[in-house]
């Protein structure tokens, strides 16, 4: 699977398929600008998807962390884990703050994982960013190859 234990504790690690196959839910959390994307490629993974979503950059408090914990512990299926971006997983990781039982159950999606198969929509988006914002799109119409 693609998925990868943050926090490395279990034997033999959760993979993609059993999450589909078992059809376990999930806690999504990520602190990036724009996480539709990432929410669509987890519902490829599970149909049962209830998202946190941080602000860009958020770095994670205590206070977070028991939120997180809240919500995870609202979800009812008993097939459950927490996934979040690789970039977020470096934050947790520099944390002491959570118990054992969420450690094991948080997951982390590697960013070239993320990307595969999304290169397409991914480049769309910039492009029309780039084109909404007339200053970039300014710059890069005068932008050439050397």
């Amino acid at each position: 699977g693609k998925i990868k234990a943050l926090f490395e504790i279990e034997e033999f690690p959760l993979k993609e398929e059993v999450c589909v196959r078992e059809k376990y839910s999930i806690l999504l959390v990520s602190g990036i600008a724009n996480s539709d994307l990432f929410y669509e490629h987890v519902q490829s993974i599970s149909k049962d998807v209830v998202r946190m979503d941080f602000s860009d950059h958020h770095q994670y408090s205590k206070r977070d962390i028991v939120k997180i914990e809240k919500e995870f512990e609202q979800i009812t299926n008993t097939k459950k884990i927490i996934i979040t971006t690789e970039k977020d997983a470096m934050r947790f990781l520099s944390l002491e703050l959570m118990d054992s039982i969420i450690k094991q159950k948080m997951y982390y999606i590697p960013i070239t994982t993320f990307f595969k198969g999304e290169e397409d929509s991914f480049n769309k988006q910039i492009i029309n960013y780039v084109r909404k914002d007339k200053t970039n799109y300014k710059f890069h119409k005068t932008t050439r190859q050397f």
